[in-house]
């Protein structure tokens, strides 16, 4: 027989493997770039969860901040390292975020100013692998449709 302490932690146990699961799969989809590739994929901003949950500042200090949705939007997969990539949001304006985590827990941030309210990440070295890209908004709960622009060098 269970006791009620054990059957608490049991509880607790498949809620946390259950988000774990549901941060992994994408709201709109995967895509693939290879060094002379460069593509489009589009979706929607919402949710309230805090991207600043993820990480507080990436890699060079830039404050990863905004909300979107619990899971990814999107999952990007290399196939070989980029000596340069850049990702940018088109929102006709509206005022976004960008989070970005890779292999190795490499994390890349950024968010829209009053000059350029689109979010833009452009880097160097970035590795081959899987990596989570969220896109959000300033506010929670902010829907706007957006295109990501995505390409290497």
């Amino acid at each position: 027989m269970i006791s009620a302490k054990n059957a608490s932690l049991l509880a607790l146990s498949i809620v946390l493997i259950g988000a774990e699961a549901m941060a992994g799969d994408a709201n709109f989809g995967q895509f693939t770039l290879t060094p002379a590739h460069k593509t489009t994929v589009s979706g929607s901003t919402d949710g309230s969860y805090d991207l600043s949950s993820i990480a507080q500042i990436d890699q060079k200090g830039n404050p990863c901040i905004g909300y979107a949705s619990v899971n990814p939007d999107h999952m990007m997969i290399l196939k070989e390292d980029l000596a340069q990539l850049k990702l940018e949001v088109d929102s006709n304006g509206q005022d976004t975020t960008l989070v970005v985590t890779g292999p190795d827990n490499i994390i890349r941030c950024d968010f829209g100013t009053n000059d350029t309210p689109d979010a833009v990440i452009e880097d160097t070295d970035w590795p081959s692998g899987e990596y989570k890209i969220w896109v959000g908004s300033i506010e929670p709960s902010q829907k706007w449709d957006y295109r990501l622009l995505a390409g290497g060098k």
